[in-house]
């Protein structure tokens, strides 16, 4: 009886299903051709650098593509992936052999934007503009789709409901696009994304299907030389490069064992590039320069093979410290060693690292700054679009290997990516093909740490004190710092000088520091201070909108004790003001963060605080230097809660407890000790690679050093009087 209630059902959807398929196959009949010509040119559906939105984001996109030789109105068409909703085009013309690009935009429909679209409003195609003339979007009025970056189907209606175009997408790495291999025509291949812009010349995208080539020895330090086997499966030819270039366009074919051995006597590949930094080239070079003298290297394995099918597999990668246990320099410091392609780094026109194209494009437009830190160049472009994969490997004090794996690396700082020693930021994502967190915690954090600075200095590149003496002087109290331990950078197997490891700011340290749930935080950066300006929150709105006000009084001052939390605002001014904090600041570089919402715990009641970074361009030289009215000229949060009685005593009872506990001059000489200690012995390397003897040397740090442990012994006798004058009266 059972049995025959369940056929009776099954019988039934069957049915169903066979009903349904034949009103479809009647409703979308695809034509022996496309009479209007509007095609579908290329697809990205795992977009995670390509193009942003605007937002942040980066959206899934689709690109069509009139083929023809008339323009057509795209009123009446629509799209439909297999797994996704239906899109009704906009009601615009596309003009013959122009494109236009859909993309999803999350934030946009956060807001509710999406209800604003009306397709059959008309919209010229300057309303979908994006990046150029060919490039077009709809700017605010984003539709509800997505395709599926492990395969889909995608379908082009025209008016009346049949089937003018589809295509069926493979599953698809990260920023690679299915394309047309020339626009408008027949063949598809996975290529680099060309959105907006024709498809003719994208390079094409091999599939990495091959288990990646055996290599007889792991990354680590060898004390002398060896020679590598590179071995691979049966019938497969094995490539490889010693240089960091991709093995699969320019590796030599293996025919037998690779000597491994120290490489530092040979000339450098990258490490004296003189194309780095706007100084180099537009100043007389007497004072910052890169040596030609060779530098320390490692010697990193780059391995793909190749069937004969002309499968290709995963790259293999060994990085060996050769003949190091003889230099005394290394012994007790971390290494670091970032392996990227050479080419995304260093090539002439199109690398990361260098001026490159943008360059030439900044120096031949209609404004270039008199300042040559300003000079814009590839090391400017910043955000998910400047990340290079690469693989980041971490040894420890003892040179025992703890993280090797793939991560984004991106080039850090702001003025400072204009100098010759750059600092990077790194970030472990599973995009990649590994883990979303680094495998080993270098700070000893409870949750996985996700990303790390390699922070050269800044402006304070010469000695690089100032960011961590700061930072290590305001630990316990209430304001966030950063934890820093000193390392050696090797880039592509190049020895590229001296750095700081850091932490960074996310959802992880605030977990680590404060007990704030991971996801319940938020962090930005405030570099002006307009509130319509400096950020689209609302919240931030709420909370500072009484900057530039007048007069606060008591009533005012407690409601905006309820959202910012005052003690972590007056710490972080009177610290900055001790330091004598100048010039780039408090205009720029200052941080704030908060508890998304209230929750258990005394940091999750969504109070913005404070935290510290960038005090190395101009802080901690001129003893006599009292910039308080600056401070108030150039910052309308401090200077409207100043005319608060109850705000002014809580800074002069600040500044007291600063001077006496946190300053002190005792404590900040053990502090400027410990650091020398660190790196005191470590800072020549820079210096013989980077500057001219003249403009850093022993002598000169050394009365660096000294300078700074006099501001300490003699700030207080000059902010004293002031205090009291301005505090007291």
């Amino acid at each position: 009886m059972i049995f025959s209630k369940k056929r009776n059902f099954i019988t039934a959807i069957i049915v169903v299903f066979v009903s349904i398929t034949a009103v479809l196959t009647a409703l979308y009949i695809i034509r022996d051709g496309n009479e209007s010509n509007i095609v579908i040119n290329e697809v990205c559906s795992s977009n995670f650098s390509v193009l942003n939105d605007g937002y942040g984001k980066y959206p899934d996109w689709i690109e069509l593509y009139n083929a023809g030789d008339t323009a057509v109105s795209l009123k009446g068409f629509f799209l439909k992936s297999s797994k996704g909703k239906r899109f009704d085009l906009p009601n615009t013309v596309l003009e013959p052999g122009s494109y236009i690009l859909f993309a999803k935009n999350v934030e946009s429909e956060a807001r509710g934007e999406i209800l604003n679209y009306d397709p059959d409003a008309s919209i010229g195609l300057a309303d979908f503009l994006l990046n150029g003339a060919q490039t077009n979007r709809i700017n605010d009025r984003f539709f509800d789709f997505s395709i599926s970056s492990s395969g889909d189907e995608l379908f082009l209606f025209e008016p009346g409901g049949r089937i003018t175009d589809k295509v069926d997408i493979p599953s698809m790495p990260y920023d690679t696009s299915y394309a047309r291999v020339t626009d408008g025509g027949g063949e598809w291949h996975k290529c680099g994304s060309t959105p907006g812009y024709s498809n003719d010349g994208s390079e094409e995208v091999v599939d990495r299907v091959l288990q990646a080539p055996s290599l007889s020895a792991e990354s680590g330090f060898y004390d002398g030389e060896f020679d590598l086997t590179i071995t691979a499966g049966n019938g497969e030819t094995v490539y490889y490069t010693t240089d960091c270039t991709d093995p699969l366009k320019k590796g030599k074919e293996y025919t037998g064992p690779v000597r491994i051995y120290d490489r530092s006597e040979e000339e450098n590949n990258y490490a004296s590039r003189q194309d780095v930094s706007p100084y180099i080239v537009e100043e007389d070079n007497d004072y910052r320069l890169v040596s030609t003298d060779p530098v320390d290297k490692a010697m990193v394995i780059k391995a793909v093979a190749v069937n004969k099918k002309g499968e290709v597999s995963y790259m293999a990668e060994g990085t060996y410290f050769v003949g190091f246990q003889d230099k005394e320099v290394y012994d007790g410091v971390s290494i670091i060693a970032l392996n990227p392609d050479a080419d995304a780094m260093f090539d002439p026109v199109k690398g990361r690292y260098v001026l490159g194209e943008k360059y030439d494009e900044y120096m031949n437009g209609d404004y270039v700054s008199k300042h040559w830190e300003k000079h814009q160049g590839n090391y400017s472009l910043s955000g998910r679009e400047s990340e290079e994969e690469g693989s980041v490997l971490y040894f420890n004090e003892e040179h025992e290997l703890q993280i090797d794996q793939k991560a984004g690396i991106r080039i850090r700082g702001g003025h400072s990516r204009t100098f010759l020693q750059k600092g990077f930021n790194l970030y472990a994502r599973s995009v990649y093909g590994g883990n979303d967190h680094f495998d080993h915690n270098i700070f000893d954090y409870r949750l996985p740490e996700r990303q790390y600075s390699l922070f050269a200095g800044g402006q304070d590149d010469r000695y690089k004190v100032k960011d961590v003496l700061f930072s290590r002087l305001m630990e316990g109290e209430n304001v966030a710092v950063n934890s820093f331990k000193p390392c050696f950078l090797f880039l592509d197997g190049e020895f590229f000088g001296l750095y700081w490891l850091s932490d960074k700011y996310d959802d992880v340290y605030f977990h680590e520091k404060y007990e704030v749930y991971e996801g319940n935080s938020e962090y930005f950066k405030v570099d002006y201070t307009n509130i319509d300006e400096v950020h689209s929150s609302e919240k931030y709105k709420q909370s500072f909108g009484f900057a530039g006000k007048e007069y606060i009084d008591d009533k005012a001052y407690e409601e905006i004790c309820g959202s910012i939390d005052m003690d972590s605002l007056i710490t972080y001014y009177a610290a900055n003001f001790y330091i004598e904090h100048c010039n780039d600041w408090p205009t720029l570089n200052k941080g704030i963060w908060r508890s998304r919402s209230a929750d258990l715990g005394e940091f999750q009641d969504m109070r913005w605080r404070y935290l510290i970074f960038d005090v190395n361009s101009s802080s901690l030289s001129k003893v006599e230097n009292i910039q308080m009215d600056f401070m108030l000229n150039e910052d309308a949060v401090l200077s409207s809660l100043m005319t608060n009685e109850s705000f002014r005593k809580a800074f002069y009872e600040k500044y007291k407890y600063l001077r006496e506990n946190v300053f002190n001059a005792d404590r900040a000489k053990a502090i400027i000790e410990e650091i020398d200690g660190e790196i005191g012995q470590l800072l020549y390397m820079n210096w013989d690679h980077y500057y001219s003897k003249d403009y850093a040397n022993e002598e000169k740090y050394k009365k660096y050093i000294d300078d700074l442990k006099v501001f300490f012994e003699k700030r207080a006798d000059y902010l004293d009087p002031y205090m009291e004058e301005i505090f007291l009266k």
